[in-house]
C-alpha cells in the first residue's frame, strides 16, 4: 500500500498527503464531515478539469464564444464601477472568480433555463450576471436565497424589479429552504454559494437535485471546502467538471451533458 502511495504522489507529495489519508481511515465518516478534501480526493470521480470559463460553460460553443465574451466584458466593466462606487456589506472575496462568473453567464445564455436558483447572495456579484443573462435571453426567472436583509448592494433598481429574493428565517433555515424548493414549478439551474459546511452544502444539493429535470445543471462554488460535493457526486453516480480558478474550485454537474 505504501509503495503504491509513494509511486502515485512522489516522495514529498506522499509525505504531505499520507497523514491526511491515515487520519481519514481511522476516523471514518466523522472526519469527512469536519475537514476539507485535497485535490486527490476528487480523482475517483473521474472529473473533467478545465482552467477557464469557456471550458466549463461551452464545450461545444458553435462560434458563440467571442460574442458571449464581449457581452460579459461590458457587464464586468459595469460591475467593477459599482464595486468602486458602493459600500460593500460583505467582503469582496465572497464573490466567485471572473472565470466562474463568465461560466455562469454563458451557461444561462446557452442553456436558456426557465427557473434558476442561487443560494448565497452577499453583495450580489453572481446575482448581477445571472440576472443580465436572463434579461439577454428575454425569458427565465432568478430566485436568490440567503438569510440577510442587507444582501445585493451591487444591484440597481431595475435589476431588483425582476429579482425574486427569498429570505430564510434564522433557526428555521432548513424548513424554509425545503418548503421553497418544493413550491417551485421546476428547477433548471441551481447555484450553491452559501454556507460551505458539509451538512448544509449536502442538504442544499440533495434538496435541489430532487426538483431538477433531466436537462438541469447544478453548479457549486468552493467545492473544495468540504466533502459534500464529492459525496453527492458519488451517491448519484455523476462525474463533475471542475474549474480550477485561482484558489477556488468551482464544480458543475449536468444530468444530461451538452453535446
Amino acid at each position: 500500500m505504501l509503495r503504491s502511495h509513494f509511486r502515485s504522489y512522489g516522495l514529498l507529495g506522499g509525505i504531505q498527503v499520507l497523514p491526511h489519508k491515515l487520519l481519514r481511515r481511522l476516523s471514518g465518516t466523522a472526519y469527512r464531515r469536519w475537514t476539507h478534501p485535497y485535490l486527490y480526493d476528487f480523482e475517483p470521480l473521474s472529473p473533467r478539469i478545465v482552467f477557464d470559463g469557456v471550458g466549463l460553460a461551452l464545450p461545444s460553443s458553435n462560434g458563440s464564444t467571442g460574442r458571449l465574451r464581449d457581452e460579459f466584458g461590458v457587464l464586468e466593466g459595469e460591475l467593477r464601477g459599482r464595486y468602486a462606487a458602493r459600500k460593500l456589506n460583505y467582503p469582496s472575496a465572497f464573490a466567485v472568480t471572473s472565470e466562474a462568473s463568465f461560466a455562469l453567464y454563458a451557461l444561462v445564455r446557452t442553456r436558456r433555463p426557465g427557473v434558476v436558483v442561487e443560494t448565497g447572495v452577499a453583495n450580489g456579484h453572481s446575482t448581477f450576471f445571472l440576472l443580465h443573462a436572463l434579461r439577454a435571453n428575454g425569458a427565465g426567472r432568478l430566485f436568490s436565497v440567503d438569510i440577510g436583509a442587507d444582501v445585493g448592494v451591487l444591484l440597481d433598481d431595475s435589476e431588483r424589479a425582476v429579482w425574486s429574493y427569498v429570505r430564510l428565517r434564522q433557526g428555521r433555515e432548513r424548513q424554509d429552504y425545503r418548503a421553497f424548493v418544493a413550491g417551485l414549478p421546476g428547477l433548471d439551474m441551481f447555484v450553491h454559494d452559501s454556507d460551505h459546511t458539509y451538512p448544509w452544502q449536502h442538504f442544499e444539493y440533495e434538496t435541489a437535485w430532487g426538483k431538477m429535470g433531466p436537462d438541469a445543471v447544478l453548479l457549486s462554488d468552493d467545492v473544495d471546502h468540504s466533502f459534500a460535493f464529492i459525496d453527492f457526486c458519488k451517491a448519484h453516480g455523476v462525474a463533475p467538471t471542475l474549474l480550477m480558478s485561482g484558489v477556488k474550485v468551482f464544480g458543475v454537474v449536468e444530468r444530461s451533458p451538452v453535446v
